[in-house]
This record gives C-alpha cells, structure tokens and sequence, in this order.
C-alpha cells in the first residue's frame, strides 16, 4: 500500500517561464549522489527546516514558488511529486474507456467502470494507453514549467505490480521521461519490479516503510516484523543493490514514529545507514519535520536473515487455547506481516481483528512448513484442533499435513496423525493419550491450499488436554 498523498493534476495552464534561479539543472542529478540528508514533506512552509537537507521531495502545490527559489538558492535540490500510475480525477477525456471515461484507465473485474483505488479514492491508470502517457506528460511539462522542481518523484509506479500487463510499458513511460528531460532528477517510490530495467536512467528510488510503519487499524506506531525486514533484505541484495553499485542509484529510506526521539527513530536510522541508505523519519501524514539530533550507527546484524525459527518464536504470558503459560510456540517462517502470535492469542472473534493480526501464514515457498508448540513441562493431551485461515469466503485448509509430538524424556518427534487430501477448514486431530513436552503440525512440500500449495496459512491452534 502507497502511503503517501498523490499530486493532483490541477488545471493550470503550462508556463513558459525559464529556470533562471536555483540549483543549476544540469548539474542536479551529479549534486544528488552526494546527498547525506533529504526530507519528505508535503505540507506548507516550514522554509528553514527544509533549508537544512541536501534534497526535498515535496507537493508543489503546497509550497510557494518563492520558497521553491529559496531552496534551490541555498543549494537543496527540489523534487516534485507526482503519480504515474494513479488518476485522483475521474476524467471523461476521451470517452472511449471503461463508463465512458477515458481510455486511461483499468477495468480488470469488467464491470463497465475504472478500477478504483479504494483507500485513496484514485484510479488505476494503464501505462499502455496513449491517452494516459500523454495526460503523464503534460502534468509533468506543467510541474516543471511552472514550479521549476529539479526533478520528479514518481508515486504509484507499483500499479504496474498490481496489473503485470502494463510493466513493460511503465519501464517506457519512464525511459520517455528520461528523453524529455535529460538533466532532472527521478526518483521512484519502490517500484522494485522494474529498478533493474530503469537503473540505467533513475537517479533514487524511496524505499517507504523500510524499518518502522504505522498501523492504521490500531492507529500506532511500530516496528516492522522480521519477516518484513526480510522481505527488505532481499529486495535489497536483488534489486538496490546492484543499482547503487552499478549505476550509483540513491536509495531514500522513509521510516514513521510518533515523534523524532521515539526509539523507533534510531533503529530506522541505523539500519538504513546500515544499507547505505539516506535515511529519513517522519509522522504518516508527512506534514511535519522532526529535528533528529542522533548519528547513525551501522550495524551488521541488520544484513543477516532475521527470520529463523527462534527469532520469530513466541510465549504466551498466560494460558490460551489450552496451552499453559510458558508456552513458547516457534515456527518454521512467518509471511511478511504476519506474526504467530495470532494462533494463540485467545481470540474467540478473528473478524474483530485486522488481517495483520487474524492469521500466521509461512513464508510461500516449496518446501515443509511447520508450528512447533514447546510447553513449559509435559502434560497429558489426546488431541489438537487446527482453524485454517480464511480469505475473501475461501478457507485456505492445507491438504496434506501430519501431527507430531515429542514423549516426554524424547528427542525425537513421533508421527501420531497424518491427512491426505484434506478439504475441511476445521480438523479436530484425535490421538491416543500421550504425555507430551512438545506438539507440531506439519504442512508436506506443496502441500498447502489448492490455490496457494506452498503457503501454510493457520488462523488458531488449540490442545487437548487429559488428566
């Protein structure tokens, strides 16, 4: 999900006003490799603040051109936001797309109408469509003719992620903006599927949300989960990488915390610093500048998977689900998001919940996935019920999984139940009594969902136990 606001394509009539102020354009995209501190603010003001970062990604619609003069007089390079993959107006253009708006925009679902960004009120934009480019073009031709930015910041570039039909032609529609505009600046905002294509001709990309993100369904602050941090990595050894090393590509790090000497704030600034990142933290709505007096520091550890088994691990404070407290249940990957906590958390309702906090599911790969539950001292149990996780009316039951316990005063794992082909969303596992120190449940390689075999997606776990 793109956090950040979209620039809305006002009608203002192009300007032929030169850039006769300000940062020298020729030179913009050699000052941006040298940045060390850059701010993303999309409110108004807050001039000698800005004044105080080697580059700013703004709303030009916010800022006046005199501060936008100011900056540049001062040396700070100036970015200008805009979407390239989202419409905020429903336009009728040329009447020949989806309801008879413009052709410009997606009907995947065939409904006669655009495709609709819910959460920003926006809609998806196919980068193939002539009209589209051109409608592009213009707003970009108007930014820089009228505001004079030294760049672009390029938002929504994932909608070509979310439609893969169009990804070839978002690649082109960048590499056409290169072409008309040799000397400024371009920066995506992730749109990691196509830095590889692009490295060649971006200067950044904004890696949002690398660290540290904000929870909208319990309106908080926090850090990200391992796996996420993962997901960082990766995207990092296989995508930014390359580009830094090989074409000098800036990365932006942009974190959230509820205030600049949150302990969110250090953690996000030094592993960023870690990655060869810029790094940058700020309140969700962007509308505000934090004074951050802290010296990253880098840390190895952050270049390491963080996802193993015992990292992820939970234990439960008190009993639930009957699982005593001291119950420490570790499992085998956790998908992006997703933390184990969730199958043991008492929880009678999961649809109370948000979907970060409803379900555990795997990491999606080939290979056995598995929940392993290790009491605090043995007990008698005879069973164990699994509640798969459901998505959009469909249970994702895994088909073929076994359950294993461990006797107590045994290392080894003994196979007490196994399902071929299962179809029900809810298994009450039934074994002979058994004093046990640990349980697990198995999902076999590819055994999981028909529609998602190499995921294991688990909603609750609860044990059976006997005197």
């Amino acid at each position: 999900m793109i956090l950040l606001s979209r620039y809305f394509a006002g009608a203002v009539l192009a300007a032929t006003i030169s850039h006769a102020c300000g940062a020298d354009v020729s030179g913009a995209r050699d000052a941006f490799r040298k940045i060390d501190s850059y701010a993303c603010y999309y409110g108004e003001g807050k001039l000698d603040e800005l004044r105080t970062r080697d580059a700013v990604v703004i709303e030009t619609r916010n800022q006046s051109l005199e501060n936008i003069h100011r900056l540049q007089e001062g040396g700070t390079l100036v970015i200008g936001y805009i979407s390239i993959g989202e419409d905020d107006d429903l336009r009728v253009g040329d009447g020949k797309g989806p309801g008879g708006k413009d052709s410009s925009y997606f009907d995947r679902d065939g409904d006669g109408q655009p495709d609709r960004n819910g959460i920003w009120d926006s809609y998806y934009a196919d980068s193939r469509q002539p009209a589209w480019r051109e409608h592009f073009m213009k707003n970009i031709a108007r930014m820089k003719a009228v505001h004079h930015v030294d760049g672009f910041f390029l938002d929504t570039v994932d909608t070509s992620e979310l439609y893969p039909e169009s990804e070839e032609a978002m690649v082109s529609l960048i590499r056409e903006l290169r072409s008309a505009y040799p000397d400024s600046l371009i920066v995506l905002n992730r749109g990691f599927h196509t830095v590889e294509a692009l490295a060649p001709v971006i200067d950044g990309v904004m890696f949002e949300s690398f660290t540290a993100s904000y929870d909208w369904p319990s309106s908080s602050y926090l850090l990200l989960t391992p796996s996420s941090w993962d997901y960082g990595l990766e995207v990092w050894q296989e995508a930014l990488k390359p580009a830094m090393d090989n074409y000098g590509v800036v990365v932006l790090a942009l974190d959230y915390a509820p205030s600049a000497d949150s302990e969110l704030v250090k953690t996000a600034m030094d592993r960023a610093a870690t990655f060869g990142f810029i790094p940058e933290v700020s309140t969700i709505y962007l509308d505000d500048i934090y004074e951050i007096d802290y010296q990253p520091q880098k840390n190895p550890d952050y270049l390491t998977v963080q996802c193993t088994p015992e990292r992820l691990a939970y234990e439960l404070t008190e009993a639930a689900n009957g699982f005593p407290a001291g119950t420490r249940v570790m499992p085998s990957s956790s998908y992006p998001d997703y933390e184990v906590k969730a199958v043991v958390d008492g929880v009678a309702d999961k649809d109370t919940l948000g979907w970060r906090h409803r379900a555990w599911a795997s990491q999606e790969t080939d290979e056995d996935h598995w929940l392993e539950f290790i009491l605090p001292q043995p007990i008698r149990a005879d069973g164990l019920a699994i509640d798969w996780a459901w998505d959009n009316g469909t249970a994702y039951a895994a088909r073929n999984f076994r359950i294993e316990v461990k006797p107590q005063e045994s290392e080894d794992w003994v196979l007490v139940s196994e399902y071929s082909e299962n179809e029900q969303a809810r298994n009450a596992v039934r074994f002979a009594p058994v004093k046990v120190a640990a349980v697990r449940v198995v999902q076999e390689e590819g055994g999981g969902s028909t529609g998602r075999p190499d995921l294991m997606w688990v909603e609750k776990v609860a044990l059976s136990a006997v005197n």
